[in-house]
């Protein structure tokens, strides 16, 4: 407020600052009443008008009220100062088709599947590369749902804990479970999709449920794809509603690429490295990492590549979903990520740290790369 005060520009006026050491591209919200209307957003500084989404009206908000943009050049460690205007503005081509259920940006164009869940393919504009293995056995942006059995806790007990430590076994989660229990998992199949374009960005919703059936309670799902028509990033928002379960279990959001002789960096705290070839311990727990900045997953010979940010989900497996695995040694085989939405391994998380029954929802940002580099393709995208 004190910068935003103190900038000399006449009336009111929008103020973006970028507290980060390089210049950076990114969308806005204002949820304001007393900024004026207009249909495009004007640096005062000079360049072109950008413009501006009006989210549709409701009980909570009005047109007039919250709106959207891209706002672009952003000076490290600065600021600039911005205008509502009636100005026009060149607005990239945005495609939303229900019926064949495209959507497409300038950097992405994405096919999606309601039927089974999933985001059928997505690719890179660019350079042409489709970055979703569609022959993966979960599917891309897919919710998956597992419960686990007393014999893959057992296991997991046997080669993870220490000897001495396994009079504790019973802190992990129901270890006391039947012995004849089974491991069972679920995607949503079926869903129904809707799809959008504003004048920024376009999006494909698909919503559903998983049966109680095996499972044992309906949980409801959404998965929510956007392509902005400014910046080359896919944003992935996937939703759940569950009420707290005692029983081992873990949700994911599975993210299969396309990639031959696959690389992995992880992006650490001070650091990225390589998962197999930068651990050398014995005693880790290979199959779950816990990520900083994100992931990058690339052709180890072309060096091109995919990258993501897990802004909510920061625990990670690589090949295959992690959870209830140890092995001294692990490399994952297949360019698949895993995002751990939640777990109860130690009994505690859905029952003593979210609500029972709340929505929840963990946001992924995905963006493509020709050449792997720390800096270009991993950090400064995250």
């Amino acid at each position: 407020l004190t910068l935003s005060d103190n900038v000399s520009v006449p009336g009111g006026r929008v103020v973006v600052y970028n507290p980060l050491p390089w210049p950076r591209d990114g969308e806005i919200m204002l949820n304001c009443f007393h900024l004026p209307a207009g249909a495009s957003l004007k640096p005062a500084d000079g360049g072109p008008a950008v413009p501006v989404a009006y989210e549709a009206p409701s009980i909570e908000t009005n047109p007039s009220r919250v709106r959207r943009c891209i706002v672009q050049n952003i000076p490290p460690m600065g600021y600039r100062t911005f205008v509502f205007s009636n100005e026009p503005t060149e607005s990239p081509e945005l495609t939303a088709d229900e019926k064949t259920a495209v959507i497409a940006s300038p950097f992405f164009q994405a096919t999606l599947d309601p039927k089974r869940g999933r985001i059928a393919s997505l690719v890179d504009k660019r350079s042409g590369r489709e970055l979703v293995d569609a022959g993966a056995p979960h599917g891309f942006g897919q919710y998956l749902y597992e419960r686990f059995s007393y014999r893959q806790i057992a296991d997991w007990l046997a080669k993870g804990i220490y000897g001495q430590y396994m009079a504790h076994r019973y802190l992990f989660a129901a270890y006391d479970m039947p012995q004849d229990s089974t491991y069972v998992s679920a995607v949503p199949e079926n869903m129904t999709l809707t799809v959008e374009k504003t004048a920024i960005d376009v999006t494909a919703v698909m919503t559903g449920t998983l049966p109680a059936g095996a499972i044992g309670q309906e949980q409801k799902i959404s998965i929510r794809l956007t392509l902005p028509a400014m910046m080359p990033v896919a944003d992935l928002v996937v939703s759940w509603q569950k009420q707290p379960d005692g029983w081992p279990e873990a949700g994911w959001i599975c993210l299969p690429f396309q990639c031959a002789n696959p690389k992995f960096r992880l992006g650490r705290l001070g650091a990225d490295l390589d998962p197999v070839q930068d651990i050398t311990l014995d005693y880790v727990n290979y199959h779950n990492a816990c990520v900083d900045t994100g992931v990058a997953v690339y052709d180890g010979s072309s060096g091109a590549g995919v990258g993501l940010c897990p802004l909510d989900s920061p625990l990670v497996s690589l090949g295959e979903p992690g959870e209830y695995k140890f092995e001294k040694r692990y490399a994952p085989q297949q360019p698949y990520v895993y995002l751990n939405l939640y777990n109860n391994h130690w009994r505690t998380n859905f029952a003593a740290w979210i609500g029972r029954g709340e929505r929840m929802e963990s946001r992924v940002r995905l963006w493509a790369f020709d050449q792997f580099a720390s800096e270009s393709a991993l950090y400064t995208p995250a």
